[in-house]
């Protein structure tokens, strides 16, 4: 018998019972590997959504496609990295946004802010788009 593990929000009481409970269902003629980590909030639709369009804003602006604003940001946050493909040399930033938690993703978005600034151009802020209920 298998049975998977999902993701606990929350560390209670029932919550800990639980995932003793599922533990303990296990098959005993199988090997699992079981890890618990610290649960960190993922990036936001309406983030990932305010990024690419700062990143299109900024990028009229200055007359640049869009992912060329946005590898520039990830590059100012993450540093970049040399990558050789068919005998050229590519500079790249040196991580993905993929991954990024909601604060990581939010310094993202802090950094088109301050490429914009760097150039002299206001970005709107989030809020003033931000619909009401």
């Amino acid at each position: 018998m298998t049975m998977a593990l999902t993701k606990f929000i929350t560390w209670n009481t029932d919550i800990r019972a639980n995932a003793v409970k599922a533990i303990e269902a296990l098959d005993p003629d199988l090997v699992f590997d079981i890890t618990i980590t610290k649960h960190v909030t993922s990036k936001t639709a309406e983030q990932r959504g305010w990024f690419h369009k700062l990143c299109a804003l900024l990028g009229d602006e200055l007359g640049m496609h869009s992912g060329d604003i946005k590898e520039i940001a990830k590059a100012r946050l993450f540093g970049w990295r040399q990558v050789e493909y068919g005998g050229v040399t590519l500079t790249l930033a040196d991580g993905s946004s993929e991954r990024l938690n909601a604060k990581r993703y939010g310094q993202l978005i802090e950094v088109i802010y301050m490429l914009a600034g760097d150039s002299g151009i206001v970005l709107p802020e989030a809020d003033k788009y931000r619909r009401s209920e």
